[in-house]
């Protein structure tokens, strides 16, 4: 794979989210780190929203599948990013605005009283979700394929184009790829099934 081929960063959604649409950005993070781990894995997700939100709203550019799955397995890395967190919304709290970032913030605060209170638990969420990221680690095609934005999606031949790579690249990936399609695809009037998405891929 070269990086002359279309790229697709799948957290783009939520990092455009902070600056059209703040409101959104937290339940942009959850809906693709439920895509990410299954919808029944509630601390997996949770945590994982948390990073990813976080990293958007501290440093946009890291904000990367291949970024996640470091953070989320390295302790240090995701207790050290969640206090940074939960500091910068408690120093917000007495502003007016800065919502956002406060209820990152609280949210970030959730996870270290979870890894206080049940540090077991918050192993296996961060296992799960790191097991669940494993095809973006960094050197995969997937990374290469997710590092940065290069096409966007505006109707479903678009996304077919992108398809095609995917297809070549990898078995996996689709879901957090195709939810983040949907939702480009969506501000344009284009409404597409998760299985439209998937194509052929989706009736195997």
């Amino acid at each position: 794979m070269t990086l002359s081929l279309p790229r697709y960063n799948p957290c783009q959604p939520v990092i455009e989210a902070l600056h059209a649409h703040p409101g959104q950005a937290l339940r942009l993070a959850d809906e693709l780190a439920s895509e990410i781990v299954g919808w029944d894995h509630d601390y997996a997700a949770a945590g994982l929203a948390v990073v990813i939100v976080g990293t958007a709203l501290t440093e946009a550019e890291a904000c990367t599948l291949p970024v996640m799955f470091e953070r989320v397995l390295d302790r240090c890395q995701y207790l050290s990013f969640c206090k940074d967190l939960a500091r910068r919304g408690r120093q917000c709290a007495s502003r007016q605005s800065g919502a956002l970032v406060r209820g990152v913030g609280v949210l970030a605060q959730s996870a270290l009283d979870q890894e206080e209170m049940s540090p077991q638990t918050s192993l296996m969420a961060r296992l799960r979700a790191g097991h669940c990221l494993r095809p973006f680690a960094p050197g995969s095609d997937l990374a290469a394929l997710s590092a940065a934005t290069t096409i966007r999606f505006r109707t479903l031949e678009d996304w077919r184009i992108f398809q095609a790579e995917l297809s070549r690249a990898s078995l996996w990936g689709y879901g957090a790829f195709s939810w983040a399609a949907r939702q480009e695809l969506a501000r344009h009037g284009v409404t597409a099934s998760r299985e439209e998405m998937m194509g052929e891929r989706g009736r195997l």
